[in-house]
């Protein structure tokens, strides 16, 4: 995955890696995609749409100028070859359009929030792909920050297009108070809160909310086998290094399934991945401001589990660590 390939040099040079095995370490075969978004349920919810495309030629479709507060179903899709990314953005006061520009692509290309940004929720189309997601906006002006990539050697393209958000309600039929989420995912700054169970396999709706007191985002991954936190910092702590850990899974044995962007502190938003039956991570890579630590190595790695139809918990495999 390109934008996890860019982290990690990101994480080396302020680690303080050296260039030489940093460079050893994304040498080697890299994570698989398998970019797995549904909006099977959320689509029938009744809620008002933003449908964004991002065109290789650089145009953005879709983006609203003005929206009603509240939430709203988001669609991301990448045309052509080009990958596309999007959080809906609140820029502090006093900072001019390119320092909030050239800040907010970083936060897009290497996951560095910056402090007083309020960050809504987003998520990541690879090409010819869409995400979907469900942001709930409240009054107050934003940025929707759509920004792509052309190529593996492209430069990313940041653009920051006006969006007010007024009071009122969304003209849109009538939808239900709650979002009818099977899965529920907490940040909580050093680690995750759930799935405290197995999760069925197909589409399901998750929602995630920030419950911490840092921004944080979440890479959705699948792997070849049952793969422990420590096991997981092992491997970060040999792709950083350049010198593999003894019994840390590989990079090869990932899959990235779903992402969602940076999200603030009290922010949720809904994602539908259509996961397969499998071994699955949730993982936090945010720079943590307080310790410079990335959130991963403070903790916030969750495995879990997806059940195909018929399966029960005490029916799946014994948990053998990947190897």
């Amino acid at each position: 995955m390109l934008r996890l390939a860019r982290l990690l040099a990101v994480l080396t040079a302020l680690l303080g890696v050296s260039v030489g095995a940093a460079g050893s370490a994304l040498a080697q075969e890299g994570p698989g995609t398998d970019w797995s978004f549904s909006n099977e349920t959320l689509s029938t919810l009744g809620l008002p749409e933003i449908n964004l495309r991002q065109t290789p030629d650089g145009t953005v479709e879709g983006a609203p100028t003005e929206v009603a507060a509240g939430r709203y179903l988001v669609s991301l899709t990448s045309e052509g070859e080009v990958t596309s990314y999007v959080d809906f953005v609140q820029v502090p006061a006093g900072i001019s359009e390119a320092e909030a520009t050239e800040q907010v692509l970083e936060t897009a290309r290497d996951d560095v929030p910056y402090e007083g940004y309020v960050y809504g929720g987003g998520s990541f189309a690879l090409e010819n792909k869409t995400a979907w997601f469900v942001v709930d906006l409240a009054p107050g002006e934003w940025r929707t920050a759509i920004s792509y990539q052309a190529g593996e050697d492209g430069e990313e393209i940041m653009r920051l297009l006006p969006l007010t958000v007024t009071d009122g309600t969304p003209s849109a039929t009538p939808v239900a108070a709650e979002i009818p989420a099977s899965v529920k995912l907490e940040l909580r700054d050093e680690a995750f809160g759930g799935p405290e169970q197995p999760v069925p396999a197909g589409p399901q709706v998750w929602e995630i909310t920030n419950v911490g007191e840092q921004p944080r985002q979440v890479v959705f991954w699948r792997t070849e086998g049952p793969v422990t936190v420590e096991q997981f910092q092992q491997m970060m702590a040999g792709l950083m290094t350049g010198t593999p850990v003894a019994g840390a899974p590989t990079f090869d044995q990932f899959t990235g399934v779903a992402y969602a962007a940076i999200l603030s502190p009290g922010k949720t938003i809904w994602l539908e991945p259509d996961l397969t039956p499998g071994d699955y991570l949730a993982v936090s890579y945010v720079f943590d401001p307080e310790t410079g630590e990335p959130a991963f190595a403070l903790g916030m790695v969750q495995p879990f589990t997806v059940l195909g139809a018929g399966a029960t918990p005490d029916a799946s495999p014994e948990a053998t660590p990947l190897v």
